[in-house]
């Protein structure tokens, strides 16, 4: 799978689902706010769409590194987990940085007090791209998915990076956080 940095384009809705989509757009815009830590830079690129860089069944066919916790840095009120893809999940455990190329480790954000009874609010993920990807953060990239696995952002997300470089040393992941 290629993944493109830049935003995604989101495809409107159709009409005869308008009106539930209306009603819970307010929502959407709030939770998709409460997954950036940080500015957004509107020089990004915007790309055609891309698909989620992780697989829907990845709760089954990932690990999960991080249990679930309360983390402020993807809004108030918001939980999250930390799942790593199978070649990357005892390299992410153990702290052997850097992760390799290709790694790829899938944040699901949940609103309430956990992951088992909140509201699925989105994802965010990093992708470990190939040498000079993302210089500025030993490769990475980021996407930030709605809970339908819609791309809303993907690339180098200065709103992702801006928290992620106080991780440097941990290969950007924020592991002990």
């Amino acid at each position: 799978m290629s993944f493109r940095p830049g935003r995604a384009v989101r495809r409107p809705a159709s009409t005869s689902a308008r009106s539930s989509v209306l009603s819970i757009a307010s929502a959407s815009v709030v939770a998709l706010g409460l997954l950036a830590c940080g500015d957004d830079d509107p020089s990004e690129p915007t790309p055609e769409p891309v698909a989620p860089a992780f697989p829907a069944d990845y709760e089954t066919s990932y690990t999960m590194v991080r249990d679930c916790r309360e983390t402020s840095d993807h809004g108030l009120g918001v939980q999250v987990q930390v799942w790593a893809d199978p070649t990357s999940a005892q390299k992410y455990v153990d702290g052997d940085y850097p992760l390799d190329e290709g790694s790829v480790l899938v944040k699901p954000l949940y609103a309430g007090d956990d992951c088992e009874t909140g509201a699925l609010l989105g994802y965010v993920v990093m992708v470990k791209g190939g040498p000079g990807t993302a210089p500025n953060t030993n490769d990475w990239l980021w996407q930030e998915v709605d809970a339908d696995r819609n791309v809303t952002r993907n690339g180098d997300l200065t709103s992702c990076t801006g928290c992620h470089r106080t991780c440097a040393d941990r290969d950007y992941t924020c592991t002990d956080e």
